[in-house]
């Protein structure tokens, strides 16, 4: 991370969070159990995405318990290793083309006839 993050804790070497965790495995933990009882929530009371830019609201659900930040579009260009992949990190989008991005990708969101999806999935299920 370098030193114009303001996600970054540069002093502690964790992401600035809420409950003030400099720990980074703790963060993690409590990341990761913070995300699934938001995924919980979520699949009990879901919500008709309308627009891609309702990823922003997802993520918010997922991680505004934790960071202040949740739910916004990224400033910077970021790495976080991730637990998951063995501490490597996902290739994150630029931040510079995150905006025209989700806007490119709700154009077409918008253009798919939603109706026949779920059909084609029951389809496949039933064949499995």
């Amino acid at each position: 991370m370098n030193n114009h993050d303001p996600y970054y804790d540069e002093n502690h070497h964790a992401l600035k969070n809420k409950l003030n965790i400099i720990d980074r495995s703790k963060l993690d933990k409590v990341e990761a159990a913070l995300a699934m009882v938001a995924i919980i929530e979520i699949r009990k009371n879901p919500f008709e995405i309308t627009s891609v830019f309702d990823i922003l609201k997802i993520h918010k659900m997922l991680f505004g318990e934790l960071y202040e930040w949740a739910g916004t579009i990224r400033t910077i260009t970021m790495y976080k290793r991730e637990p998951i992949l063995g501490g490597a990190s996902v290739d994150y989008t630029p931040s510079q083309y995150i905006e025209p991005e989700l806007e490119e990708l709700d154009k077409e969101f918008r253009n798919i006839d939603w109706k026949y999806q779920g059909q084609c999935h029951r389809s496949w299920q039933i064949l499995a």
